[in-house]
């Protein structure tokens, strides 16, 4: 066949999406354990609250306002992380920043796991609590917009790797109770002597210190993985190492019929064939600058031209709002709350239950109601993903949540009342369902792919930004209602309402992720925006 120059470009791209499994795989587990960290690292502390409770308080609770602080502390260094590191990503280039954040997480969970009222009250638990969960949040918002962006840059399915996390969350607490059961009392908590309290102790430590684990576990290959080669390529603007990158990172076995592609070399007879398609891969012919078809550069002028004038400002605020509806909605249900979880199961909790039986229902009832539905709904998006695209999976989510908060928050106190709490539960499994076979993957991933990459990791932070904002006002609103508005749950129909917002947003404001014949649009498509549809 004769030679059919192309650029450098052109042949990276192709080589991302002719990769196979095991080499684009890698990426996804990478950044995967990262969102396991993160989700791990978020909910533990609601379930050790209940320990820290019987040791330091003498009413066996922790007061409310101490909870709501050390939530409101994460996620507000979240939003510090995200905007911080989503404009690093874009700045200094995704690698630079990648690795940092679990250095970050992995301080923030020793000194969370360390934290001490010192010497006859020196020192404050809850200060340090909430200064090293304020730590833990920049590094988690850190990895939202750059272990994303990574993931949608580099691999050529969009993968998340995060359907265990919840399940690993509650499963750790779980196993470290049971493991301690002789220590701990048989009977009420009143009856917690020296030797219990000293166990409680342990396990709430350990539970939080073990958030270090996983990170540190991945921290070397983060730090070591390349660029990715769209920045190389389009930021950078140096298509000569990108292409390096891709010659060593994804052609490196057996699957390459014939010789690697060698950028260096100037004359190219061979075409590369990729095992396991019918597409060739044309090695590239070095081009001169000006015959290379480059992306804008990121400036002042730029961002006007792109976010303003060609109308994809309204792409960024749909994604922030959509996420920031979401976020209000999921915290306010009181999902991570474990009294909120106690009450809905048992109706009427029991006050001299045996420690040991309440701690491991505790630890239970997370499982069960928040991970089973996490885990449901995740698989449910796995599977229709591509069949149904982001938006369809987002709009049907959105809608199912607006009943779902519409009943419950109609329903609750009949329910309660009539003894039938067990439909409660059920509900609380479906809106689960339907955060995760719904907005809470989607809108992690639609601002993963719907910008250039030269604002990709910025819009992600800033999107990413404004769902904790949600999630921060959330908490503001728990901890300021009280009365019967509280108790039943009336509340969740203004909840409802934000459901309703993510939902309008989504139909007029996000754009399609397939063609009209089905196919999944790729990044450059998708990063054209508005201006693509004007053609």
């Amino acid at each position: 066949m004769g030679k059919c120059p192309t650029d450098r470009r052109q042949y990276i791209l192709d080589s991302l999406e002719h990769s196979r499994r095991r080499e684009w795989l890698w990426v996804v587990v990478v950044a995967g354990v990262g969102f396991l960290t993160d989700a791990y690292n978020i909910f533990s502390i609601n379930l050790v609250m209940p320990m820290i409770g019987h040791i330091y308080y003498s009413n066996n609770i922790v007061p409310r306002e101490y909870q709501v602080a050390i939530n409101i502390a994460t996620l507000g260094g979240s939003i510090l992380g995200q905007l911080g590191f989503g404009i690093a990503g874009d700045w200094l280039g995704r690698r630079k920043a990648y690795g940092l954040e679990l250095i970050i997480t992995v301080a923030a969970a020793l000194g969370s796991a360390m934290a001490s009222n010192g010497t006859n009250g020196s020192m404050s638990l809850i200060g340090w609590l909430i200064f090293w969960r304020l730590i833990m949040g920049i590094g988690i918002g850190a990895d939202y917009p750059l272990s994303a962006v990574l993931c949608s840059e580099m691999a050529p399915t969009r993968l998340r790797g995060r359907m265990l996390t919840a399940l690993l969350a509650t499963l750790v607490p779980l196993i470290a109770i049971y493991a301690a059961r002789e220590h701990l009392p048989q009977t009420t908590a009143e009856t917690c002597d020296a030797e219990c309290l000293k166990t409680l102790d342990i396990i709430w430590r350990l539970v939080l210190g073990l958030g270090a684990v996983p990170a540190a576990a991945s921290l070397w290959f983060r730090l070591t993985i390349i660029e990715s080669p769209r920045y190389t390529v389009d930021i950078v603007r140096d298509d000569h190492q990108a292409a390096l990158d891709v010659n060593r990172y994804f052609y490196s076995g057996d699957h390459i019929s014939t010789r690697s592609f060698d950028p260096s070399q100037h004359d190219h007879d061979d075409e590369i064939h990729v095992e396991g398609t019918n597409e060739s891969i044309q090695p590239m012919s070095i081009m001169e600058p000006d015959e290379v078809s480059q992306t804008p550069q990121a400036s002042w002028s730029d961002i006007v031209d792109y976010f303003w004038h060609q109308g994809n400002y309204r792409t960024l605020v749909a994604t922030s709002l959509t996420w920031l509806s979401l976020d209000l909605a999921f915290y306010g249900l009181g999902m991570n709350d474990y009294t909120t979880l106690e009450l809905i199961w048992t109706n009427n909790p029991n006050p001299t239950e045996p420690l040991y039986q309440s701690l491991l229902a505790n630890a239970w009832q997370s499982l069960l109601i928040v991970s089973l539905g996490a885990i449901i709904g995740n698989i449910l998006t796995m599977i229709s993903i591509n069949r149904l695209g982001r938006r369809m999976i987002q709009i049907n989510g959105f809608f199912w949540l607006f009943v779902l908060f519409l009943v419950i928050g109609t329903s609750y106190r009949k329910l309660m009342d009539t003894q039938r709490s067990s439909v409660l539960v059920v509900l609380y499994i479906l809106t689960q369902i339907f955060f995760n076979f719904g907005p809470n993957t989607t809108t992690y991933i639609i601002p993963a792919e719907v910008f250039p990459t030269r604002y990709r990791c910025t819009a992600h932070g800033i999107s990413a930004a404004f769902g904790k904002l949600g999630a921060v006002l959330s908490q503001c609103i728990l901890g300021w209602i009280t009365g019967s508005i509280k108790d039943n749950k009336t509340y969740l129909l203004v909840f409802s309402a934000f459901m309703l917002v993510g939902l309008v947003m989504t139909v007029y404001w996000i754009p399609h992720s397939r063609d009209k014949n089905g196919q999944t649009l790729t990044l450059e498509e998708l990063a054209r925006g508005r201006a693509a549809k004007s053609e």
